[in-house]
């Protein structure tokens, strides 16, 4: 029974993890082309699956400058929606590149967390743990990206938004790591 608790709070986590800052300004860049929503949400979980259990080992040798590493690619990610929405000029990332970067480099305390209960779990429940966050993590990506509440006059305002969120969430998170 503890086993299915952990698996079930580890898909919530996941579908918190899905709706930071910066998945949210990363999806907007997309512009609700579905397609490439998807491949970044996929790509993102995927990202996670497979490199993040090496990274948190890599994480207790090099925290600081990881954590460094991941905030600078969050800020990139909001900056270049502030870059867009103002230019009017879209980017064209890459959803597979952005989202295995972001699922493998970028740490977040709800990754880590994740990644504890699984190492504290027996096969194959360790297993359905990471697969429930990325899976949580994955649909509200997904859901978010796809989103289309927001009417288009307001998606400029929105959009500014977000990024400016994006990357004062993401300075004050280095700030108070750093300090």
């Amino acid at each position: 029974m503890e086993y299915l608790i952990s698996v079930l709070f580890s898909l919530t986590i996941g579908i918190g993890h899905g709706i930071e800052p910066d998945h949210v300004s990363t999806a907007r860049l997309y512009k609700k082309d579905y397609k490439k929503i998807i491949k970044f949400a996929m790509f993102h979980s995927a990202g996670y699956l497979i490199i993040a259990i090496p990274l948190v080992y890599l994480a207790s040798l090099f925290e600081e400058e990881i954590i460094i590493l991941a905030d600078a690619i969050g800020i990139i990610f909001g900056a270049l929606l502030l870059v867009e929405t103002i230019t009017g000029r879209e980017f064209d990332i890459e959803p597979k590149f952005a989202g295995t970067l972001q699922g493998s480099v970028v740490l977040t305390p709800s990754k880590i967390l994740t990644i504890i209960l699984a190492f504290s779990s027996a096969f194959p429940f360790n297993v359905l743990i990471l697969l429930a966050f990325a899976l949580g993590s994955m649909t509200s990506i997904i859901a978010l990206g796809l989103l289309t509440l927001i009417p288009e006059r307001f998606s400029f305002i929105f959009n500014i938004a977000v990024s400016v969120i994006t990357i004062a969430y993401i300075l004050y998170q280095l700030i108070t790591t750093i300090t």
